[in-house]
């Protein structure tokens, strides 16, 4: 039903391996077992393992979120690096899947009573985001000010499709409130660089100690790639080592008055003094040596030419994070290819966005309690895949949706990255090994 097994498949297909005990139909590899429908086995797996929390990937709770976060309270209290949330907006869309129609009083009781309780779950640098639009951010953005987090920020979502309404302006964006535990700074990093570094490391294995070929080859492969900005075509020399870097003035930008920072460098070779900026150094003479000690002051053949700066690419792989975020992407594209349907979906490219300056570390938790179709999960398990990474997710949903959508996403994600029409189409799978649980509501013990 899921569209993972071939109309050929056999059971053995599991297990057959050719003479070197290589499996004979590695697609299957990452077929994924639910213990729901074994439980002998399951209790068997379980011996496994000494600590089962710390060998999980994810957590998925069918259950009201409020409830939800009472449960796990005494488990994750201070572990959780992020919390992302989309929630329901209080506009009466039609479809949605979620009461979106309340009074603003009662949306923003709500919203209070979990918001507040999730943030005791968060750790010391804890980012807190929250997906939301024009009709209720004001409010939220006060509510969350209540509450005692440090403002981070809005980023607003251009998503280049505006919509039009019986007044007023077309409305073509959203909004994501930021706020942290902590003064934390929101970085995202630079997916070209990696890109770049490979690039240079490639060159050196090629030319070995002809470093002038391999620079030349490395800055005719900037000039022509087109995904790279003007910024990061400036990036385009490197030590043997592979080390990409700019050469940088070290001029001040501003005309200096004190003397200290008019004192000469002494070329290496020639023993005599270079030229100095007409408006001084732009460091003192302290961090001119610790430059120096370094190693990565540049000089000329001779003192005639005026030193340089090594600018390291690696040292600006991050940076802070800009207000506006502009992409048409959809989330329903990724559901159609995957076979599954929700009336609406963020796309994982702009979650992924999110999560990688949300989640600092590789092995954060990311706690998202209005999972809605899974995209969170989803986009957690795609950036492990990529980086290697230990993610963690706690997905909380109440729907049915939470049978018909998210578990099936989930094992889809697992088994391959490729799907069409509802099929797996090759691609890569991914171990995970995810608990998920029903908790029994009040409404249904009444």
């Amino acid at each position: 039903n899921l569209g993972m097994l071939s109309e050929d498949f056999r059971l053995e297909m599991l297990t057959e391996t050719d003479l070197t005990g290589a499996p004979l139909y590695p697609k299957y590899q990452y077929l994924p077992l639910d213990t729901r429908y074994f439980p002998d086995l399951e209790l068997n797996l379980l011996t496994l393992f000494d600590d089962l929390d710390s060998a999980l990937d994810g957590w998925v709770i069918h259950s009201e979120n409020y409830q939800a976060l009472n449960t796990i309270e005494a488990k994750f209290s201070g572990k959780i690096g992020c919390i992302h949330i989309d929630p329901p907006y209080n506009t009466n869309s039609s479809g949605f899947l979620y009461e979106n129609f309340y009074g603003h009083s009662s949306w923003l009781s709500m919203m209070h009573d979990r918001v507040a309780f999730s943030i005791a779950l968060l750790s010391e640098n804890g980012v807190f985001a929250c997906h939301i639009d024009e009709y209720e951010v004001e409010r939220l953005s006060l509510m969350l000010e209540y509450i005692g987090l440090e403002n981070a920020g809005a980023l607003i979502w251009d998503k280049g499709m505006p919509v039009t309404g019986a007044y007023g302006l077309a409305t073509q964006h959203e909004y994501v409130v930021w706020r942290t535990k902590g003064k934390v700074k929101i970085r995202l990093h630079k997916k070209n660089i990696d890109a770049i570094l490979a690039q240079a490391k490639s060159l050196c294995k090629k030319y070995g100690d002809n470093i002038e070929l391999a620079i030349k080859e490395f800055r005719a492969w900037l000039k022509s790639n087109e995904n790279l900005s003007p910024a990061e075509k400036t990036f385009d020399t490197f030590d043997l080592d592979g080390r990409v870097y700019r050469s940088d003035n070290m001029s001040a930008t501003d005309k200096r008055a004190d003397p200290k920072f008019y004192v000469p460098l002494i070329h290496p070779l020639t023993q005599k003094p270079c030229p100095v900026p007409a408006n001084g150094w732009r460091y003192t003479p302290t961090s001119m040596q610790a430059l120096l000690n370094k190693g990565v002051i540049i000089f000329g053949a001779d003192e005639s030419s005026m030193p340089r700066k090594k600018s390291f690419l690696e040292e600006s792989q991050s940076s802070q994070m800009p207000s506006i975020y502009k992409s048409g992407s959809r989330g329903k594209f990724d559901l159609d290819s995957y076979g599954l349907a929700f009336p609406f979906s963020h796309s994982t490219e702009f979650y992924e966005h999110i999560l990688s300056a949300a989640s600092v570390g590789e092995s954060d938790i990311i706690l998202d309690f209005f999972a809605g179709s899974g995209t969170t999960g989803h986009t957690v398990m795609e950036m492990n895949l990529k980086d290697g990474g230990r993610r963690k997710y706690i997905l909380v949903e109440m729907g049915e949706h939470f049978h018909t959508v998210i578990l099936p996403r989930i094992k889809k994600v697992a088994f391959s990255n490729s799907w069409k029409d509802g099929k797996a189409n090759g691609g890569q799978g991914m171990s995970q090994f995810v608990k998920y649980y029903d908790l029994e509501q009040y409404e249904d013990v009444l």
